[in-house]
């Protein structure tokens, strides 16, 4: 089964499951994979984890913004990962995977028990079974089956999901969009530069939001998408100008400016001089 993210083109969604399943099998802990836009994919452990599960009964608003904290933070400080506590009082592992600039998802991996916070989860264990009428001793026992917390064990574990996202990269298991988006998209302006080239025009052809595609023409052109769509604009300009009798007006609009005054302004803008006078240059 293959399934698309924004970001991903190709993502052996049952590899992933079967991985992920295999090592929880070695940690004891969940993994999950989200998107770069914070949402959960079907690239998950089961079952899911049965403490989890009774507490998301109840808090599940709480548990789905801490882990979209965590992400966010995660992206924010440009953090490639980092352990911290849920709304629980339960370690948790984000990992951001990204390469180059291009961040395409992330894994959570979790909850585990520390010893630092084992009082303060009894409490909220007790306070839980209080005031929701549930069985404090089963809490209890879902609670203890939740894997320890170990330092050592943290870095292993960050270590194995790198590589195993890296040797996915390159396996072709999973394939970012970006790799093969970028040419398209470039390709798409090209040959359509009489057509209304807005930035939200070409995001919504190829599918991606406005931000992700500034950054993917950014990271190929270092430039804007406007940037780029000028520049290519003005360089068709000064080829129909060199080999064609046509009106100034009608290239403005084989270039897709329909605006005499503002293909002027553009063009001289990027030449430092008028079309005008780039044709009569020509022709001295």
């Amino acid at each position: 089964m293959m399934y698309n993210l924004v970001m991903i083109a190709n993502f052996d969604i049952e590899a992933f499951k079967t991985l992920f399943n295999r090592l929880k099998h070695l940690i004891g802990a969940n993994i999950t994979f989200y998107d770069e836009n914070f949402v959960v994919t079907s690239a998950a452990t089961s079952p899911a984890c049965p403490f989890c599960v009774m507490i998301k009964t109840q808090h599940s608003q709480n548990c789905d913004a801490s882990d979209r904290s965590a992400m966010n933070d995660c992206l924010r400080l440009n953090n490639d990962g980092f352990d911290y506590f849920c709304h629980f009082g339960l370690k948790e592992i984000i990992l951001k995977m990204s390469t180059g600039n291009e961040t395409y998802g992330y894994v959570l991996v979790g909850p585990f028990r520390t010893r630092e916070k084992l009082q303060e989860n009894l409490l909220s264990i007790k306070n839980l079974a209080n005031s929701c009428n549930v069985d404090e001793n089963v809490l209890l026992s879902r609670y203890y089956d939740v894997a320890e917390f170990d330092e050592q064990k943290c870095q292993s574990i960050k270590t194995i999901i790198y590589v195993m996202f890296e040797h996915a990269m390159h396996n072709n298991i999973l394939k970012l969009r970006s790799h093969t988006l970028d040419n398209a998209i470039l390709t798409y302006i090209a040959v359509n530069l009489h057509t209304d080239l807005t930035v939200e025009n070409i995001a919504n052809k190829f599918f991606l939001s406005k931000k992700q595609l500034v950054r993917l023409i950014a990271k190929r052109t270092n430039m804007t998408p406007k940037q780029y769509v000028n520049k290519l604009r003005m360089e068709k300009a000064v080829v129909l100008l060199d080999t064609t009798d046509l009106s100034l007006g009608e290239i403005a609009e084989k270039v897709g400016i329909g605006d005499y005054n503002y293909f002027i302004k553009v063009f001289k803008k990027f030449f430092g001089y008028t079309p005008s006078k780039h044709k009569k240059g020509n022709a001295n």
